[in-house]
């Protein structure tokens, strides 16, 4: 998928599903309030020109979200003004791409899995059956956001990435400029009154996982092609078990 036809829309061509015109109106009016907010830096590694963009939350003050996109030039038609006709990768911490697209985004080919260790081994191994039991690439909030600053203010285009980009000679820098889904996660739970939090105790709620899995390949930033995601049966429940001489009592982990 290409970075217009997700701005146009993200389900593709033929589709039994298809873009909320209300959700992708209310997506619009929230960058006007926040576009002069988001940030965003230009890498060019070899053949591919790398966007760190921060999204700042409509909802948490002082909260945002990483949101990288990866695209290789190689793929650009000769004469083409910008990059938004080539297929892009990404990544982002935001909580409705994590537990919502992460899983499904890399088994498309559509998630840049070199920055697979920043997501929990929970997102990275089990299938989101219960908020997106088809597997659909859908309209997310960070995605669209990033792709729509990024063409909002020209970053696309041939002449600027060429110049603006920063050339490195790895993926380091953005590796550790990118938070991990439990940095981002702790700093959301910071703005959670006290009330909900207890809520969160109260009861043991269902995960948001199905127990389907895929393996977790370890991705070195070589270069080189990522493997094809295989996909393994289902790994078996496990409960952290505390002890103590007389009484046997299991954590049960927090959801927000």
């Amino acid at each position: 998928m290409t970075i217009s036809e997700y701005l146009k829309n993200p389900y593709g061509k033929g589709s039994a599903f298809s873009a909320n015109t209300k959700q992708k109106d209310e997506l619009d009016e929230q960058f006007k309030q926040i576009s002069d907010k988001i940030v965003s830096k230009i890498y060019r590694y070899r053949d591919f020109v790398i966007y760190h963009v921060v999204i700042p939350s409509t909802k948490k003050d002082n909260v945002n979200y990483d949101v990288v996109i990866e695209v290789e030039t190689k793929h650009v038609a000769d004469g083409a003004a910008d990059i938004e006709d080539v297929p892009f990768k990404t990544f982002s911490n935001c909580p409705s791409f994590i537990f919502t697209y992460a899983h499904v985004f890399r088994g498309n080919g559509m998630l840049c899995d070199w920055l697979l260790p920043k997501y929990n081994k929970e997102v990275r191994t089990k299938p989101p059956v219960q908020r997106n039991q088809y597997g659909i690439i859908g309209l997310e909030r960070s995605i669209y956001l990033a792709l729509k600053h990024l063409h909002s203010s020209g970053k696309t285009k041939f002449g600027v990435y060429q110049t603006a980009g920063k050339k490195v000679a790895g993926r380091t820098e953005i590796i550790n400029s990118v938070r991990t889904q439990q940095q981002v996660m702790d700093k959301v739970r910071e703005k959670i009154p006290l009330e909900k939090a207890k809520n969160n105790v109260d009861g043991k709620k269902e995960s948001p996982f199905g127990s389907k899995s895929i393996t977790n390949n370890n991705h070195k930033d070589s270069g080189k092609t990522t493997k094809k995601v295989e996909f393994t049966k289902s790994f078996k429940n496990t409960k952290e078990v505390k002890s103590t001489k007389k009484t046997k009592t299991s954590k049960t982990a927090k959801k927000i």
